[in-house]
């Protein structure tokens, strides 16, 4: 378990390093109209979210396919440092059933960050107001979790997804707020999953690495963000989850 961790640790800081030292040079090469991507002196905000995810996943272990059922209810938070970082921790409780065998629920927590690589403004309008972006962005998030089937069952998963996301947004108010506007963000892009699993005395592993992500944040209210998010690997291999989070 240390050392899977320390693997993590190592992991997470080399994939952070080298996206937060190449998205201000990438943002800087595509100037769009008023704002670029990196604003230094906004200050910081942070979020609260809960969500509910529904997952069918296939497990392998060795030559064999194990087709097992996640349920979640996860709470996260997190603060974006800077415009293109924001960093997240997460927690909550997962149970884990497979065909008739229904497990016991456990413990999960998760650390990650999502940073912003490039974006470009398509329109600005403090008259009406309205702003339209167009931006590539990655999630790289670690998870371990653990429930009980008929033996202890444990894994973890790291995962790198990078999405391109579209942002329409608008509100009343003349001034902007770029962290908690009204309108719709949708996003597009893949998922790349390293799991190792547990069971018992068996040690296995995902059955498929590489799913399609696609998701959107419907912006409600000010500060207010209803997200959905889908995640399909093949067939009845994916995940769906929906949630509620406010900003700060």
């Amino acid at each position: 378990m240390r050392t899977a961790f320390v693997l993590f640790v190592r992991r997470l800081a080399c994939v952070t390093v080298f996206l937060i030292t190449t998205a201000p040079a990438l943002a800087g090469d595509m100037p769009g109209p008023r704002r670029g991507l990196v604003r230094l002196s906004e200050p910081t905000s942070w979020f609260l979210s809960i969500a509910h995810a529904q997952s069918d996943r296939e497990l392998r272990f060795e030559d064999s396919i194990t087709p097992i059922e996640f349920n979640r209810m996860i709470a996260s938070t997190g603060v974006d440092l800077l415009s293109f970082l924001t960093l997240q921790v997460e927690a909550g409780w997962v149970s884990a059933d497979a065909g008739m065998v229904e497990g016991e629920g456990g413990f999960e927590w998760g650390v990650g960050a999502t940073v912003a690589l490039w974006e470009y403004v398509i329109e600005e309008t403090s008259a009406i107001p309205r702003r339209q972006t167009l931006r590539i962005e990655t999630d790289v998030i670690h998870r371990a979790r653990q429930s009980t089937l008929d033996e202890a069952f444990e894994w973890t998963q790291f995962t790198v997804s990078p999405v391109v996301r579209y942002t329409h947004e608008r509100r009343a108010e003349v001034s902007w707020n770029h962290r908690m506007p009204s309108g719709v963000s949708a996003y597009a892009g893949f998922q790349h999953a390293d799991w190792d699993i547990t069971y018992g005395t068996r040690e296995g592993e995902g059955n498929r690495d590489f799913a399609v992500r696609l998701g959107a944040d419907l912006r409600i209210a000010s500060g207010w963000v209803t997200r959905l998010d889908a995640i399909l690997y093949n067939g009845s291999d994916r995940r769906f989850t929906i949630g509620m989070g406010y900003y700060f």
